[in-house]
């Protein structure tokens, strides 16, 4: 039997789905909280709620002794909070193995950034999976993603959103 190498953070897409069922209407019941880990080290990480948040953050990634650490900014947009961003992005996200699923854990609220902020899993879906429900805000391909990363990282935060 071949030894299973050690389970370390990688690059790719990883997601968190809550849903909050009775509200307006079906398409508003999940909310979406997408972290895109390219291979070059810059991320993209997108809250998501359709007619409720868009918030959006780029920067670099690296791994920690426990998992990753996310450095960088974005743009707050919600209706709940208000819309002041705070000038950085940092974030922890601790490597978890949930049956061969590599997961990233936020285990402390991340106060001022909504969706962003929440404690929780998130779990990898593919090294280029893309997360569009709706086919709107959303990048629709890996290239996309890409672009977004390359275009906010060049503009600056105003641009982030």
């Amino acid at each position: 039997m071949t030894p299973i190498a050690p389970l370390k953070a990688q690059a790719g897409t990883y997601v968190k789905v809550t849903t909050v069922p009775g509200s307006l209407s079906p398409q508003h019941d999940d909310s979406y909280r997408i972290l895109y880990l390219r291979p070059s080290g810059t991320f993209l990480f997108l809250g998501y709620w359709a007619g409720f948040e868009h918030t959006s953050v780029v920067g670099r990634w690296s791994r920690s002794k426990s998992g990753v650490e996310l450095h960088g900014q974005g743009v707050l947009s919600t209706d709940s909070l208000p819309n002041d961003t705070p000038p950085n992005f940092i974030r922890m996200l601790t490597l978890s193995d949930d049956l061969f699923t590599p997961t990233l854990v936020a285990s402390t609220e991340l106060k001022g950034w909504s969706l962003l902020g929440w404690q929780g899993n998130y779990s990898y879906v593919g090294s280029s999976t893309v997360v569009a429900p709706d086919g709107k805000w959303l990048p629709s391909s890996i290239d996309a993603v890409d672009a977004w990363i390359k275009d906010r990282l060049r503009e600056g935060p105003a641009a982030a959103g």
